[in-house]
């Protein structure tokens, strides 16, 4: 196409990998954790400046922390705060930047919980802190009348309400990593945040007045700790690690709890069901339904994470979106936005019954993107992982280079449904493989662990793409034998 500063390569290959290659695996599973090699990408990521903050605030919190901690109990919250700020830095060493913004965030409670108890404080259950704002949102405190708006210093306590108006979005984040994310045209009461300061068992109670909320929850090791999240008609309760969403319609109190992943127990009047992974019940009367079963994820294929799409002209700018078929739908929800929380989204679809989008007209801009499956009576199976692309116009370098990078595999091994490849292309060049970017080194060379999904033959895809915005690609026959 004249004007268009892509090229693309493909290359086809064919290789079989039998069990038998466990040991030599297994060493280069330990020498791929042991690297640090950083990825060189086309633009800088908000969310990587945001976890790097953080994890600065957290290491100033615990330096402030440090010289407090003079008995048992403070010693574990130092020990705690510095186990979170070890997962910070992994993560973000890794490119995982939400994971690492939020151990960062754990991390600053926990040191400044040690500060206000190292200076005579009494036990604060002041560990609710807002993750993520977008749009409008408002908090009235604990035994005011006004509301107030919300921003990212507030610490909120039980008895605080939160509301959400009908285009926007906040999550809450608790210091043992739970997030709470209330949908647009939501209401939320902190009920109870409370640790038992022998047993260290810890209480979350939630009350929705109307709206949807979504938990993600973390598992603690003692005994009695759960997360719940109740309405006039409902209880959702979890002691597990699970991810559940809670709607309750305003005045009639109907409404569904929906289980993605985990357990949950939910009750209403004398009846108490214990839900898995992709089931949920109806509320209605303040009476369940029986057990429905939800559509599973859908797993994005194209373009892979963070792919850079390069146009000379606004006009010509497109992007082409896949994914997999879910065999439960009848029919896909897409969600594009500039968004992170997907407010004021450029595409929001639930009527696509073909598992691939074109998109044209973008501006240049970066934006994410996620799928949802809905099956035939209407039910929604939980979100994919989210991706970023973004769109530019004009040479995201100075030169004229229209060659396509080189992409080589050297080397594959295979251990259980664990692949691990590891290749070649030219320095500055970025990688991804099945869609998810991998670390290049400053000579071009990478090591990446792919999780297969069957027994048999299975499709690799890996691309390269240049600064210039030139495309390699490989699909990757790869056929295990099971002996």
């Amino acid at each position: 196409m004249s004007g268009r500063t892509e090229r693309f390569g493909i290359l086809l290959d064919w290789f079989t990998v039998r069990y038998s290659t466990v040991a030599i695996a297994l060493g280069v599973l330990v020498a791929v954790a042991a690297g640090g090699t950083w990825a060189i990408v086309h633009f800088r990521n908000k969310d990587r400046q945001d976890a790097h903050d953080e994890i600065q605030q957290a290491q100033r919190l615990r330096e402030n922390a440090a010289p407090m901690a003079h008995d048992t109990r403070l010693k574990e919250l130092l020990k705690a705060t510095d186990g979170k700020l070890a997962d910070a830095v992994g993560s973000y060493d890794a490119h995982a930047w939400a994971d690492a913004r939020t151990a960062a965030l754990v991390a600053q409670t926990s040191a400044q919980r040690l500060i206000d108890l190292g200076r005579g404080a009494a036990e604060s259950s002041s560990v609710v802190r807002f993750y993520r704002i977008e749009g409008e949102v408002r908090v009235k405190r604990a035994g005011q009348f006004h509301w107030d708006s919300a921003n990212s210093k507030m610490v909120l306590n039980t008895g605080d309400q939160i509301k959400t108006s009908g285009t926007s979005v906040v999550e809450l984040i608790y210091s043992d990593g739970a997030v709470t994310t209330l949908r647009p045209g939501s209401l939320l009461e902190i009920k109870e945040v409370f640790q038992e300061p022998v047993t260290r068992a810890r209480r979350v109670r939630e009350r929705l007045s109307w709206g949807e909320v979504q938990a993600t929850t973390r598992k603690s090791d003692a005994e009695g700790s759960f997360h719940e999240v109740s309405t006039d008609t409902v209880t959702a309760r979890t002691t597990d690690e699970s991810s559940f969403t809670v709607k309750s319609d305003e005045g009639s109190g109907s409404g569904a709890v929906s289980v993605f992943a985990g357990g949950v127990e939910v009750g209403a009047g004398s009846r108490t069901l214990a839900l898995g992974p992709l089931q949920r019940v109806a509320v209605s009367g303040g009476a369940l339904s029986e057990v429905e079963n939800l559509p599973m994820v859908p797993r994005l294929v194209q373009p892979p994470d963070q792919k850079v799409f390069t146009w000379t002209r606004p006009e010509d700018s497109k992007a082409t979106l896949v994914w997999e078929k879910v065999p439960e739908a009848a029919r896909y929800r897409l969600q594009v936005s500039e968004r992170w929380l997907f407010t004021e989204p450029v595409v929001d679809s639930d009527t696509l019954a073909k598992t691939s989008v074109e998109l044209t007209g973008l501006r240049p801009s970066s934006y994410y993107w996620r799928v949802f499956a809905i099956d035939g009576d209407g039910r929604s199976g939980p979100s994919s992982t989210v991706r970023r692309f973004k769109v530019s116009t004009g040479n995201l370098s100075t030169g004229s280079d229209s060659v396509p990078p080189p992409l080589q595999v050297d080397d594959s091994v295979l251990t259980g449904q664990i692949l691990i490849v590891s290749g070649r292309t030219e320095p500055g060049a970025t990688v991804w493989i099945e869609g998810e970017r991998v670390d290049v080194n400053d000579l071009g060379e990478f090591t990446s662990v792919v999780r297969l999904r069957k027994d048999g033959e299975n499709l690799v895809r890996l691309t390269a793409q240049d600064p210039a915005g030139n495309e390699t690609t490989r699909q990757e026959r790869v056929f295990v034998e099971s002996y």
